[in-house]
């Protein structure tokens, strides 16, 4: 009877405790933070449990042994949430370096607060820890001792054992999969995930050849007149319809002030890696002039820890450029924060509204009706921080809309239907909904463009989507839609225009990934070819490339 009341109290003690932390995480949850503990956390649960059994093993039998056991966790929680309204991402181990900066660019007040919330109760609880014995030391201990070992030397096997026992992550959204998981759960995921990387990547860690080539592109590059800003616009889902060749429309769903930009009125096409979603892949090819081959995940963006590498904005800040990106939605998408950092940006800027902590310049505006900032606003407000800073050096400035982005919604008040399909198909409510958006859309580009000649027009300007627009019915329907004229791979193929001096320019054979290279061109007037190969890559060249760049993008965070 006495150990059935024991058991009884335990139990009891640890829903109290599970409790309280529901509602902890509930009001953090109400407030921007993380989602809330939930009883379907099969991996995480456990974990809490163990942990708070963990820290009760070393405590003696004492009036307050279950609150001060609950408290280190509790504080992880409290941590691991102030740490996402803070600086819009889920907490890496990795970043653990990173944590003297976080202090020090918070206010005095704020990090002494911060500070005594999580040292005090942890004194506290230390002060009460008692050595229980070194067979039941051992026993408490030896679980961690295994999980951090599986971590570091197997991570595969953890990762397995998630697969089997947990949710699948959220590829795009850390958030999402904390929402699936739990905190602590995400955390040894994303561990194991980054360690498994490292040690599949160890050879190319010390590649001598990747600091050199850099140093040489560098060298070369020094001899830029650094004058001529760089503007290079990533378009959320966009397409030309004109190029849907079985579809008629009532009137060209691009607005003549697009057309007229582009090259014969049609443009160029870039190759994308991806169809109808996974927009960090598009962004990882732009911004680092490598493949998105996804051989350590199925987005690389994921697996960066904000160490520094040599990619297209970092390249351009070390010779004096002033390196500035923009993305139109969180930054907890795709791991942005933290990789848009690794690749070389001096400064980040997300909407207010999902950064508040953020001295951004950004503001999505209304977004009730469409959910997603629309293109104008957001280049709008580019446009008028670019031109406060012109003069001031020169510029990479980077933009990546979110408008287009599914469920496809538009707000009939403010852009009404005038484009229809009169004959072809299959048509549908959202292929309706994408080629309005598309005239509004391409309006808000020509504008921008325009806007950016004029007061810019020495300027290079690169307009590119990410990918096309995804189709419920897949991408089977661009081929039935005759997008353009079936030719092989059509639905990676988006529209790209380039600007050179106000110049559009005919580009072929074009991947995402010949970004960095086409601006090193331009920057030096043709000069680069003369030291670096521009003939296209071969696929072993491009792996090695790929790989080297992996290697230190994984690597330890350089703060």
């Amino acid at each position: 009877m006495l150990h059935s009341r024991t058991a009884i109290r335990h139990l009891a003690e640890y829903l109290v405790f599970a409790l309280v932390l529901f509602v902890m995480t509930k009001q953090f949850w109400s407030g921007g933070g993380l989602q809330p503990l939930s009883w379907h956390k099969a991996l995480e649960l456990p974990l809490v449990l163990y942990f708070y059994l963990l820290v009760r093993s070393f405590l003696p039998a004492q009036r307050f042994r279950a609150l001060l056991a609950a408290i280190p966790v509790l504080l992880v929680y409290f941590f691991l949430d102030v740490y996402y309204l803070l600086l819009g991402r889920v907490f890496r181990l990795s970043e653990i370096q990173e944590l003297p900066e976080l202090i020090d660019v918070l206010p005095w007040q704020q990090s002494l607060g911060i500070a005594a919330v999580l040292g005090l109760p942890l004194l506290l609880v230390a002060s009460r820890l008692r050595w229980p014995g070194t067979r039941r030391a051992l026993l408490s201990v030896l679980p961690l001792v295994a999980l951090v070992a599986v971590i570091s030397m197997r991570p595969a096997w953890f990762l397995q054992g998630f697969t089997t026992l947990a949710n699948p992550p959220i590829v795009w959204s850390d958030y999402r999969s904390v929402g699936l998981n739990g905190r602590i759960s995400m955390v040894l995921y994303q561990a194991a995930r980054r360690q498994q990387a490292l040690q599949s990547l160890a050879d190319y860690r010390d590649d001598a050849g990747y600091e050199a080539e850099n140093e040489r592109r560098l060298q070369q590059l020094r001899g830029v007149a650094a004058s001529r800003n760089v503007h290079i616009v990533m378009l959320e889902g966009f397409l030309d319809p004109l190029r849907l060749e079985k579809l008629r429309f009532n009137m060209d769903p691009v607005h003549p002030d697009f057309r007229k930009l582009l090259l014969d009125g049609t443009g160029s096409l870039s190759r994308s890696p991806v169809y109808g979603g996974y927009t960090a892949q598009a962004e990882f090819e732009v911004l680092c002039g490598v493949p998105a081959m996804q051989e350590f995940g199925t987005i690389e963006f994921n697996l960066f820890s904000a160490a520094r590498i040599h990619c297209l904005p970092d390249a351009l800040q070390r010779i004096g450029y002033r390196s500035i990106a923009t993305e139109g939605f969180k930054p907890e998408f795709f791991n942005a924060r933290a990789a848009l950092k690794g690749v070389g940006f001096d400064e980040i800027h997300f909407p207010r509204e999902y950064a508040a902590a953020d001295n951004s310049y950004l503001s999505t505006g209304d977004v009730d009706a469409e959910q997603y900032m629309f293109d104008a606003v957001l280049l709008r407000q580019n446009r008028e921080f670019i031109r406060r800073q012109l003069g001031t050096g020169p510029l990479l400035n980077y933009v990546m809309t979110i408008y287009g982005h599914i469920p496809f919604k538009l707000d009939e008040t403010q852009r009404p239907r005038v484009v229809e399909v009169t004959s072809g198909g299959p048509v549908n409510d959202d292929l309706l909904a994408i080629v309005n958006q598309i005239y509004y859309r391409s309006k808000a580009i020509a504008e921008h463009i325009n806007a950016l000649k004029k007061m810019d027009p020495d300027s290079i300007v690169i307009v590119l989507g990410d990918h096309v627009p995804p189709m419920p019915e897949g991408k089977g329907v661009y081929e039935q839609l005759g997008y353009l004229a079936g030719r092989e791979d059509s639905s990676k193929l988006t529209l790209l225009a380039v600007f050179d001096r106000g110049r559009p320019l005919s580009l072929t054979d074009f991947h995402h990934y010949d970004v960095p290279a086409l601006v090193y061109r331009l920057l030096l007037d043709g000069r680069y070819c003369e030291t670096q190969s521009c003939q296209p890559r071969s696929a072993q060249t491009l792996q090695r490339q790929y790989r080297r760049l992996m290697a230190h993008a994984v690597g330890e965070s350089e703060g």
